[in-house]
C-alpha cells in the first residue's frame, strides 16, 4: 500500500507532493535495443506532476516545475501548461471512473459545528498497486526495462 492511502487529513508540506515523482519525474527508462536508454512517460506520475503543479500554483501562485522537465519535455507557456494540467486530470478521473461508493459521515464545517457530508476520506476503493508502479519505475533509472517486457499500451502487460 503506498502511503498515500492511509493519508488522513491534507498536507501543505511540499516534501511530501514531491515524493509522490521518482527523482527522474517518473519516467520509465527504456531499452529499445538501439543501445540507447529512453524516457518514457508513465500516466500515474504524469497525473500527479499535473496535480502538484496545479496545486503549487493554489498554495503559492507560482508554478513550480519538476527539475527534469525541461530536460525531457517542450516548454510550454504557463498558462497552456496549467490548462493541459486541469484537461489531463479530466481525461484521467473519467478515464479510471472509480465507482467506490461514499457514505456520509459527520464532518466538521467552518465554524466548527458537526454537519452530515461527504469528504472521501477513509472510503473502500479498488486500487491498483501504486507502490508496485512507483518502485518498478524507480529501478528502472538503474536498470532500464527491456521494451518486449511492456505490455502493447501500459508498463505491465
Amino acid at each position: 500500500m503506498h502511503q498515500i492511502y492511509s493519508r488522513n487529513g491534507a498536507s501543505n508540506k511540499t516534501e511530501f507532493w514531491d515524493s509522490l515523482l521518482t527523482p527522474n519525474g517518473g519516467f520509465l527508462m527504456v531499452d529499445l535495443q538501439d543501445h540507447k536508454n529512453h524516457s518514457i512517460g508513465v500516466s500515474m506520475f504524469h497525473q500527479l506532476h499535473c496535480l502538484s503543479m496545479i496545486r503549487a500554483v493554489i498554495v503559492t501562485g507560482e508554478m513550480r516545475r519538476h527539475p527534469v522537465e525541461s530536460r525531457n519535455m517542450k516548454e510550454m507557456q504557463d498558462h497552456e501548461h496549467f490548462m493541459h494540467c486541469f484537461d489531463y486530470i479530466v481525461q484521467a478521473i473519467l478515464c479510471s471512473a472509480d465507482d467506490a461508493l461514499e457514505r456520509s459521515i459527520n464532518i466538521l464545517d467552518a465554524g466548527g459545528e458537526e454537519e452530515d457530508g461527504i469528504n472521501g476520506m477513509g472510503q473502500t476503493h479498488q486500487c491498483r498497486n501504486a507502490t508496485l508502479l512507483y518502485d518498478y519505475v524507480l529501478q528502472s533509472e538503474q536498470v532500464p526495462v527491456k521494451v518486449d517486457s511492456l505490455g502493447k499500451y501500459s508498463v505491465f502487460p
